[in-house]
């Protein structure tokens, strides 16, 4: 059987923050450090055993950073809907709420 690795608060303290932490088979975190890491601006993602490429990040940080970049163009009131693992974003703007978009 291998061996799994376990993310505690102590390994979550020595990361940059904004860093991104990989969980998926044989890789776990505790409850407090993904707590941790929510607060210090860590991205947690799982994955199921497939190692993610730079190109598969790069792709994704475009897609998350273009609605993020929408939402921070335009002071006001958003609301974010997740569901079935998408996030829609929309603004509620005077003349009625207005749809950014769907990742």
């Amino acid at each position: 059987m291998a061996k799994s690795q376990l993310f505690t608060e102590t390994c979550v303290r020595k990361m940059a923050p904004g860093a991104e932490l990989h969980l998926g088979p044989g890789r776990i975190a505790t409850p407090a450090a993904l707590d941790l890491a929510s607060e210090r601006g860590i991205r947690v993602r799982y994955f199921d055993g497939k190692l993610l490429t730079e190109k598969d990040l790069a792709q994704e940080q475009q897609q998350s950073s273009s609605l993020w970049n929408a939402m921070k163009a335009s002071d006001g009131t958003y609301v974010v809907v997740v569901s079935g693992g998408k996030a829609r974003v929309t603004r509620l703007a005077d003349t009625g709420p207005v749809n950014l978009g769907e990742e």
